[in-house]
């Protein structure tokens, strides 16, 4: 039997695609999955933690690109045609990048 290794990425609903290379043929094989023990699949970095504590203490840290716990993602259908209350009409802003008044 051939051994080889392939990286592949398990989706949300649990299905994982695997292209395998030519010389593999078709029929019956084995598939042993390595998945990583920890659920923090990346690395750590202390020196990037060092420099989160040193800004988080400062009050430099952005956490501006993180939602609020219970925001609720609007739909397409949600934000179609909906301004802001203070926005102004879209005919004022084509006329003043014709030209026109």
């Amino acid at each position: 039997m051939v051994t080889i290794q392939l990286s592949a990425i398990v989706d949300k609903n649990g299905q994982l695609t695997v292209k395998v290379p030519d010389n593999i043929p078709p029929g019956p094989i084995n598939i042993i999955i390595q998945a990583p023990e920890s659920s923090d699949a990346f690395p750590k970095n202390p020196a990037r933690d060092v420099a989160r504590t040193k800004l988080a203490a400062a009050g430099l840290l952005s956490s501006a690109h993180r939602l609020p716990p219970n925001a609720r993602i609007p739909t397409d259908a949600d934000a179609a045609g909906i301004l802001p209350s203070e926005a102004r009409p879209s005919e004022d802003l084509i006329n003043e990048d014709r030209n026109e008044e």
